[in-house]
This record gives C-alpha cells, sequence and structure tokens, in this order.
C-alpha cells in the first residue's frame, strides 16, 4: 500500500511540475508576443533612400531590439527600398515597406516572422454605359476564377478599384442591375503597371435583374456600339503576342479573316481584294494621314507603324459596310485610340531591340489628382539587323526612322475632360549606287489635337476634336550612270490639313439611341517636281511637273438612329454625305445594320453601305506632257470612287471561350478612275488602267469615272480566347476580285490572290519558385494565300526593242506562285516586386520560303527577272516596366 500512495505522489508531483512548465512556456511567449506587439507601435524615426531590404530590416532590429526570421532565399533581400518615416509605428512602417514586395509577416513571440507571398497588383478603371457613356453607378467587378473571390463594386463616378490581384491572366466579369453582362477575358495583369480598364456595358431593353445576355464573341466585340458586321476590336497586348506583329496594327489584322499582306517588307494590307489606298486612319476621332514610316504619295500604309505599343488602347478596325460616321473610306477602318496615363502614380517602360529603342512615361501631374501623361519615344534604325547578316535591306541602302506620342489627359470639375494629344514620325531611305545613282526619299507626318468631352445630364454626350496634320514627302532621284549627261527627278510635296470633328449621342432610353456629327476639312497643299534630261530633245529637257500650290477641303455630315427592339434584336439606319470643294462633288451614302441573336449562343447580322474615297490629290493636279513640251491638266473634275457594301454574317459561340463566325460580302465599285480615250490622245496602251489596281502613286493621263469592280466572298474565323494558358485564332476567305477598264473587258485584279488562311496558336508555362510568377510563351503562326497577279513579258518583242513591252492580251493573267510563310515567336516574361521585363524573340519566316514579290525585264541580262520577299528575320527585344 504505502508503495503504490508513493508511486500516486510521485505522478501528481510529475503532473503538476508539467504543468507548471506549460504554464510558464504560456506565460513567457504571452509576455513575449505581448512584447513584440508593443514594438510594433513603438515610434521610429527612418530614412533610407534606394538601400536593400536586408539592410533596412537590420537597421530596424539594431533600433527596435525587434528581431526578423526569415528565409534568405525566398525574401528578396536585394530589393532596392526607400524608407522615410517621421515618428510612425513599426507596424506602418513594415506595411509600407512590405506594401510592393512579395512579402508578409506576423509575430510570434519575440520574433516577427517574414513569409513569401504571391506577386500581386492593382486592377482598377471606370464602368461606363455603352451608349451615353454615364458611369454605371453600383456594378459589380469581379476577377472569376479567384479564391477567395476578388472584386468590387463602382463609385457614383463609375470607378473602381482591386487589390492585391495575383498577376497572370484573368477573366474579369461586370454586371450591374438592368445591364448586360460584360466578360473581358484575357486581361494581362503584372508587377510593372498597373491594371486599368475602362469597361462599357449595353443597358437591357427589359428592366429586370442582373441579366445574363452576352454578345456572342469572345471579348473581340468592337467598340463602337453602331458596328452590326464586319468589325472587331484589338489590343495593344495582341499586337506585341501575336508573332510577326512586331507591334504594328496594320501587320496585326493580316491574322483576320479576308486581309492579306502584300508585301512582307511593308504593313501594306489589301482587304477583301481592295486596294490598300482605300483604308482610312482615324486617330481620337479624326481622320489623319498614312501614321507609317516609309510611306509614299498616295499611300495608305508603309514600311512600319508610327505608333507604339506602350500608347495604344484598344482600338476598332473594320472590313467593310461601316458605320455612318466614317467617310473617305473604300476598303476599312482603323480607328486608333491612345489610353491614358495612370493618374496615380509615375510608370515607365525601356524597350531596346534589333529595331531601336523604345521609352515611355506616364503618371498624375499631381498627387491626388485626376489629370495624367502619357509619352513615347522611338528611334530605329535597320542596320542592326544587317551587321547581323540578315538581309532587310540592299547593300548601300540605310534606313532610319524615329516617332513620338503622347496624350495629356485633363477632367475638369465641371467643364468636361479635355485631352491634348499628338504622334509625329520622320523616315529617310537613302541608296547609293557607285557610279550608278542615287535617292533619298523621305517621309514626315505630324498631327497635333485638341479632343473636348461633355456629359450632359439628360444622357447626351458630346465630343468635339480640333487637330492639325500634316506630311511633307521628298523624292530626289539622280542617274550617275548616264554622265555626263544629267538625268535627275527631285520632287517635294507638302500637304498640311486643319480639321474639326464633333459628334452629338443622345440616348433617349434603353431602346432609342442617335448620334449626328460633322467634320470639316481644311487642306494646303505646295507640289514641287521637276524631271531634268539632258538624254531628251528639247524642248522635253527639263519638265515642270508640279508647280501647285492652294487650297481645297471636304465637309462631311452624318447621322445614325439604333433601335432596340428588344435584348436579341437591334436596328441601325444611317446615312453619310460627303462635299469635296475641289471638285463641288456631293456624294450621299445611305449605311443600314441589323443583328439579331435569335438564340443564346447564336446570332445573325447584316449590313449595307455606300462607301466612296476622294483621290489623291496629285491625281486631280498631274500635268501630262505633250511633245511639243507644253503641259495641260486633265483631271480636275474627277469624281470620288465609290462602292456599296453588301455583308451577311452568322456567329455562334461554341462555348465560353469558343467562337464560330462567318461572313458573306459582296462589293460594287463604280466611278472608278479609268482612262479616257475619247480626248484622241495616243495611248493605245492603257485599256485595262484602272486606279484601283495601285497601292500608291498617280498618273497625269486622262482619267474617266467610267471604271467598275466587284469583290466577292466567305470568309470564316473560329477563335479559342486566351484561357487554360493557350489560344488558338484560325481564319480563311475564299474570295474573287474583277474590274474593267476602258475598254468594259471584265479581268482579274491584279489583287485577286482567291483565297488566304492563317493559323495562330499559343501556349503559356508558367514557371519560376516562389509562386510561379514568371511566364513562358510559345507562339506560331502560318500564312498561306494566293498571290497577287501580273502581265507577263513579251521576251521576243522586248529583246527585239531593247526595252519591256508587255503581252497586253493577258493583263493579270499570271500568278505569282502561292504565298506561305511560317513564324515563330519566343518570350519570357518575369515578374519581380514593382518590375516586369520581358524578353521576346520573334522570327519572321522560320523556313526562309522565297515567296515572290515582283518581277521586271531585265534589259543587260534580256530576260524576264522574279524578285523575292524578305527571307528569314529574327526580331529580338527586351522590355522592362517599372
Amino acid at each position: 500500500m504505502n508503495t503504490s500512495f508513493q508511486e500516486q505522489d510521485a505522478m501528481n508531483s510529475h503532473r503538476s511540475f508539467k504543468l507548471v512548465i506549460l504554464a510558464c512556456w504560456i506565460l513567457l511567449c504571452t509576455v513575449c508576443t505581448t512584447w513584440a506587439q508593443s514594438k510594433l507601435q513603438e515610434k521610429l524615426t527612418l530614412n533610407y533612400q534606394e538601400t536593400s531590404l536586408e539592410e533596412v530590416l537590420t537597421g530596424i532590429s539594431n533600433a527596435t531590439g525587434v528581431s526578423f526570421s526569415y528565409s534568405s532565399n525566398k525574401i528578396p533581400l536585394e530589393e532596392k527600398v526607400n524608407a522615410e518615416f517621421n515618428q510612425q509605428s513599426l507596424e506602418r512602417i513594415l506595411s509600407e515597406v512590405f506594401k510592393d514586395l512579395p512579402v508578409d509577416f506576423q509575430v510570434q513571440g519575440n520574433r516577427i516572422i517574414l513569409r513569401r507571398t504571391n506577386l500581386y497588383q492593382t486592377v482598377r478603371g471606370r464602368v461606363l454605359d455603352v451608349e451615353s457613356i454615364a458611369p454605371v453607378f453600383g456594378a459589380t467587378v469581379i476577377v472569376a476564377g479567384t479564391d477567395p473571390l476578388l472584386g468590387a463594386s463602382t463609385d457614383d463616378q463609375g470607378y473602381f478599384r482591386i487589390e492585391k490581384v495575383p498577376v497572370g491572366r484573368h477573366h474579369i466579369r461586370v454586371q450591374s442591375v438592368g445591364y448586360q453582362v460584360k466578360d473581358l477575358p484575357n486581361v494581362l495583369v503584372s508587377t510593372g503597371k498597373e491594371t486599368v480598364l475602362e469597361v462599357a456595358i449595353k443597358e437591357s431593353v427589359t428592366q429586370m435583374k442582373e441579366l445574363v445576355v452576352k454578345a456572342v464573341g469572345v471579348g473581340a466585340e468592337p467598340i463602337n456600339e453602331l458596328a452590326t458586321v464586319s468589325a472587331r476590336s484589338f489590343t495593344e497586348e495582341e499586337t506585341r503576342r501575336y508573332a510577326a506583329s512586331i507591334g504594328d496594327p496594320a501587320r496585326l489584322v493580316t491574322a483576320y479573316a479576308g486581309v492579306v499582306q502584300g508585301d512582307d517588307g511593308s504593313n501594306e494590307i489589301i482587304i477583301r481584294g481592295n486596294s490598300p489606298r482605300g483604308l482610312l486612319w482615324k486617330l481620337e476621332g479624326v481622320e489623319i494621314p498614312s501614321p507609317n514610316h516609309f510611306s509614299s504619295e498616295g499611300a495608305a500604309t508603309g514600311g512600319i507603324s508610327m505608333f507604339s505599343t506602350q500608347v495604344i488602347a484598344r482600338s476598332d478596325f473594320f472590313t467593310g459596310a461601316f458605320p455612318a460616321e466614317y467617310g473617305n473610306a473604300l476598303s476599312g477602318v482603323f480607328d486608333i485610340r491612345l489610353r491614358k496615363g495612370n493618374n496615380e502614380r509615375r510608370e515607365y517602360t525601356l524597350q531596346a531591340g534589333l529595331l531601336g529603342l523604345d521609352v515611355a512615361a506616364e503618371g498624375p501631374f499631381k498627387k491626388g489628382g485626376k489629370s495624367s501623361f502619357l509619352f513615347n519615344y522611338r528611334y530605329s534604325t535597320l542596320a542592326l539587323l544587317d551587321g547581323l547578316g540578315f538581309q532587310l535591306q540592299e547593300e548601300n541602302e540605310s534606313n532610319v526612322f524615329q516617332d513620338v506620342s503622347f496624350k495629356l489627359h485633363l477632367p475638369t470639375a465641371k467643364a468636361g475632360t479635355f485631352s491634348l494629344f499628338g504622334l509625329g514620325g520622320l523616315s529617310t531611305f537613302e541608296e547609293n549606287e557607285a557610279n550608278t545613282f542615287s535617292d533619298l526619299e523621305s517621309y514626315n507626318m505630324g498631327v497635333v489635337g485638341l479632343s473636348h468631352e461633355y456629359l450632359f445630364k439628360n444622357n447626351t454626350y458630346l465630343k468635339s476634336v480640333v487637330s492639325w496634320s500634316g506630311t511633307q514627302l521628298r523624292d530626289d532621284f539622280n542617274n550617275i550612270e548616264v554622265s555626263p549627261d544629267i538625268d535627275r527627278n527631285d520632287s517635294e510635296f507638302k500637304k498640311s490639313y486643319f480639321r474639326v470633328a464633333t459628334t452629338l449621342s443622345k440616348k433617349f432610353n434603353a431602346q432609342h439611341l442617335l448620334e449626328v456629327g460633322a467634320i470639316y476639312s481644311a487642306l494646303s497643299y505646295d507640289f514641287q517636281e521637276t524631271s531634268l534630261s539632258t538624254l531628251r530633245e528639247n524642248p522635253l529637257q527639263q519638265l515642270d511637273l508640279f508647280q501647285d500650290q492652294g487650297n481645297s477641303g471636304s465637309f462631311q455630315v452624318f447621322g445614325a438612329y439604333k433601335f432596340h427592339l428588344n435584348d436579341k434584336l437591334s436596328l441601325v439606319g444611317g446615312m453619310h454625305v460627303l462635299h469635296f470643294n475641289f471638285n463641288s462633288e456631293t456624294s450621299l451614302e445611305p449605311r443600314a445594320g441589323l443583328n439579331w441573336q435569335f438564340k443564346e449562343n447564336q446570332s445573325l447580322s447584316a449590313g449595307f453601305g455606300v462607301h466612296s474615297r476622294i483621290e489623291s490629290l496629285e491625281y486631280y493636279l498631274g500635268r501630262f506632257i505633250d511633245p511639243d513640251g507644253t503641259s495641260v491638266q486633265f483631271n480636275n473634275d474627277l469624281l470620288v470612287t465609290k462602292a456599296r457594301h453588301y455583308v451577311m454574317g452568322y456567329s455562334r459561340q461554341l462555348a465560353d471561350d469558343w467562337f464560330l463566325k462567318l461572313e458573306t460580302y459582296y462589293q460594287d465599285l463604280y466611278d472608278v478612275p479609268v482612262i479616257d480615250h475619247t480626248l484622241g490622245l495616243d495611248i493605245p496602251t492603257y485599256p485595262a488602267y484602272s486606279a484601283i489596281l495601285f497601292s500608291d502613286g498617280y498618273t497625269s493621263l486622262p482619267l474617266v469615272n467610267k471604271g467598275t469592280a466587284t469583290n466577292y466572298g466567305v470568309e470564316l474565323t473560329l477563335e479559342k480566347s486566351f484561357s487554360n494558358n493557350y489560344f488558338l485564332l484560325i481564319t480563311g476567305a475564299l474570295y474573287e476580285a474583277k474590274y474593267k477598264g476602258s475598254d468594259g473587258v471584265q479581268r482579274d485584279s491584279r489583287l485577286n490572290g482567291r483565297f488566304n488562311n492563317n493559323i495562330l496558336v499559343g501556349k503559356e508555362f508558367k514557371v519560376g519558385n516562389n509562386g510561379r510568377n514568371n511566364t513562358i510563351g510559345v507562339n506560331f503562326r502560318s500564312s498561306w494565300a494566293g498571290n497577287q497577279r501580273y502581265t507577263p513579258v513579251d521576251l521576243p518583242a522586248s529583246i527585239e526593242a531593247g526595252v519591256p513591252l508587255y503581252r497586253l492580251e493577258d493583263v493579270y493573267t499570271a500568278k505569282y506562285p502561292n504565298y506561305f510563310r511560317l513564324d515563330f515567336q519566343l518570350s519570357y516574361r518575369k515578374n519581380k516586386p514593382r518590375i516586369t521585363s520581358e524578353w521576346r524573340l520573334d522570327i519572321q519566316n522560320v523556313t526562309n520560303r522565297q515567296n515572290i514579290l515582283e518581277d521586271f525585264y531585265s534589259v543587260s541580262q534580256q530576260r524576264e527577272i522574279f524578285e523575292d520577299q524578305l527571307g528569314l528575320i529574327p526580331v529580338l527585344s527586351y522590355r522592362i516596366q517599372f
């Protein structure tokens, strides 16, 4: 018995000892935690500038006695931070220091534990009514797929803010009572820049709860609410992600159905068999000259775009039956918008590569204000690629260009919002062949504009733009080979435009929208061109081809009305009127459109429009030189070229991220300039001439508006938006492009390739430790298309005559071999706190296929020569955002 009692006492004593130890441990932890918590409230004064995080933590530990516990291979100790605080709590100091770092802290005992977290960024922006442009209050914006679900509601000005969104691609959904749901797939969030969105949502005709009525599409619906057919929007991110786009909107859209690239060395685009000259460019709502480097007189495209990807916002591209607001366009429309600079913090982008250097800056004018600035400058030379052995330009050639763009966003409390914007570019091409010839060409373009937007209280929106734009094109050619004779041609063409455009939109209710507007364009011009050749007999040795100065212009008015019968069916009707001052011609152009979502995932659309395009002014002023040396201008009364567009479409949402679209079209062109044979001039070799066959330039031959043309075809688009880390885009078209010259014979157009298709596919892989915040991207593009047509050389006749002669009975009957190209892109994007960097390698024409560009007759070799397009071209670039 005594032994049992003794054992029991021992056991009780042991338990009591454990309890005492446990109580002491709890008391010690509590004391330590309380001590550490009290230390968090201790006031400190610190001043560290661009100091490593490790040094800052050491300084805090020495000042407070607090110890930090962390894994040195996970915490970015080398990151530079700023810590300037005057009598602030340690808790506040740590929160501010770690605000932009993937680090969180927690008190445990007498230590502060630091843990690595995922990288985050802020997603913010504004939600507007798509028709009235009024802010939408109380809309819910969520980041789909996040756990816990991230989201926010808009305030009374439509603004929202979502903090700590993980980096990567996200699906954003916007919904509000009485509005249709708006989905934004593939929103890229990175650490280097805040993601700022402007989302327009459509009010429902049936005022109910939040409606899950969505447009049939995958996020590429046009911004313009009055577009029903042949339109889609694109983003700056797509211009970089699509292989071979190299940040150029015109190269990007060649991946779309019905759009063909005309030349590997340029961004020339052929839309539905039309001449590239029929393309209209608009910037911030106003027409601008060709915004492309190395452009030429009368051209709408050039070598490469003046727009940098750093400044472009989501913009629209149209390929037919345009809404009523667009005039002076035959084939397509680029409606480019510049994004607003970040109005909360300064952000910078630097990009360097084989095509040059690109620098961008943006931010608020003052802290806490709503105004912002955005600025970009780019300088480039193609000599870098040549130095690596890749022939992008011929030996003895030099190509240099630079451009600048900016936007100042200036909202006011009561007077609306003002924006000052600009774009300018300088480009020079020079070629010197020893003892043969020298050629100097330059194209300079600039535009500056001031826009004003005002929202009235009754759902009425007014936007006005005043702009000045100008171009200067020089071409000095000297044929040295004929020395001591002289043979040279010098030209300089200057144009300046002053434009005023205003648009008034009135939303009466969810069913009725009215839009009216006017555009006034005043043109001043100065054309000088002289040809001097002692090889010609007098009086033809010195010819003044142009000596013209003067003024002209145009005036356009338009109106459109949209009627929503219900949430499924909408009708659009409108009229555009173009008056050209030079020949006093007025063109009346009705427009109409329909969209019927007859099932939840299917819709039918239709569109019609009459469209016109003013020819390049050189057509009207060109001087025909008679054999006696006198000159005459035949074409002062030339009319504008016109076309009727008919389009029908079918769209189907195959799944949330899969989309199918079919469109068929017919275009009837008339009043096309062709040769006028009624004047009795000796020009028998031009019965097949038509102005729609050429991409640039002009003719001084007498013209008459009696030509016609027809384009018709069917287009297919199958698209998977970027989800599950990959995207796919398949486009194809079958088409015909025919025309009639002055002889009335129907022929294939030079641009009638008859088919084209593209396959684009891309995949991203998340890599790296600590949350896999980095991404490797792999993208491919294949292009297969019917090539352009040409007129064969009459070889025996050319050899006998010693000059090139062509088989005029076979105009455009021959066709270059079909065009094929495979492009590849590899990218590596790395996210670090406050910094995103990206390496990108674009390899164009991976297989080095020799596609034919053009042919010509060589007098010296007495044979027809076919010139190839560009071979394999690598474009390497590095970009950093911070």
